[in-house]
């Protein structure tokens, strides 16, 4: 890579870091931690067992597929028909 190369990616690089990686990283620690800050895994414990929670994770992946199936409906043939 070239020097300017570098230099182009730095701020790609650090926006990465600050709003991708920083808050997984966050969210990992937290729910491996309890309110006292101490090591759990009751967290997952709770939320395995959770039927409130497993309903809304089950209804969050059926909403985020079908609205992936209905854009793929509707935004590939606009790009073939864009592209003709």
């Amino acid at each position: 890579m070239t020097k300017t190369k570098t230099m182009y990616s730095i701020p790609y690089i650090l926006w990465l870091l600050l709003f991708v990686v920083a808050p997984v990283l966050l969210i990992v620690y937290q729910s491996f931690t309890d309110i006292d800050g101490a090591f759990t895994v009751g967290n997952y414990g709770k939320y395995f067992t959770s039927s409130t929670a497993l309903r809304m994770t089950f209804n969050s992946l059926l909403y985020a597929g079908i609205i992936t199936a209905a854009v793929l409906l509707i935004s590939y043939p606009t790009a073939y028909f864009l592209s003709r």
